[in-house]
């Protein structure tokens, strides 16, 4: 599970930049990001708040994207962001309890405006992600006192295949001064709603356990992008006739 989840990101990860590298006609944007995931693990919550576990709430998002114009206004991208829940609400128990997650997309998308420094495109995204839920017990204080009560601590894990569907707009800050390129700061905002559509099993310590709640990252959110970004049209490198 954890190989699968790795291998998308990082397939995410390397077309994003051969993306940004070799975009066809020399015009690419890359970005940090940070926003909000609008919604909570309901089904999840429901079993730890009786346990005196607290529930968790919205989710904060951090990650980055990036994208290479393609030709005839496609977009070729990928990223990878986290999402994580702080400090559960209403907690009662002595237990450090965490919750988090991971995704990685591979995007595509199509600029509906261009105006050079202006963007603004939906965007598809596929690939998945992973849930992480960790219990762990503070009161640890020996060598000896884990190793004659080892069961002091569980990571539950369960990973998804998802699509994101969003949409996009950034402006580029134009900083090169010079005409026949284009480059500098990028700023933007982008919406968009994730969607899993094939859930795995929960493992626990990364052994297979039953019954667990049927929550992933599905729902809306919005982010805020900084970053960079330019245009540089290839010139013919053909040598003129003598």
């Amino acid at each position: 599970m954890r190989n699968l989840i790795c291998g998308i990101a990082l397939l995410s990860v390397l077309l994003s930049t051969a993306a940004l590298a070799e975009p066809r006609n020399g015009e690419g944007r890359g970005f940090f990001m940070i926003g909000r995931h609008f919604k909570n693990p309901t089904a999840l919550n429901n079993l730890l708040q009786p346990r005196g576990y607290g529930t968790f709430q919205d989710g904060i998002l951090i990650g980055g994207q990036g994208y290479g114009v393609l030709g005839n206004g496609f977009l070729l991208g990928g990223e990878g962001y986290g999402i994580l829940y702080g400090e559960p609400k209403g907690q009662l128990v002595n237990y450090d309890v965490s919750l988090n997650g991971a995704l990685g997309f591979l995007n595509v998308g199509y600029l509906l405006l261009n105006d050079s420094r202006l963007h603004i495109y939906p965007m598809i995204g596929l690939g998945g992600g992973a849930l992480h839920l960790g219990v762990h017990n503070p009161n640890v204080s020996t060598f000896d006192n884990v190793l004659t009560i080892p069961a002091r601590s569980s990571d539950l894990t369960r990973g998804f295949l998802a699509l994101n569907f969003s949409i996009g707009t950034d402006y580029l800050i134009d900083l090169a001064n010079k005409e026949d390129e284009e480059g500098g700061l990028a700023i933007g905002l982008r919406a968009g709603y994730l969607l899993s559509v094939s859930r795995f099993g929960w493992e626990v310590n990364e052994a297979k356990i039953t019954d667990g709640p049927d929550t992933a990252l599905d729902g809306f959110y919005v982010s805020f992008m900084l970053g960079g970004g330019g245009k540089n049209p290839r010139k013919n490198c053909v040598a003129p006739a003598k």
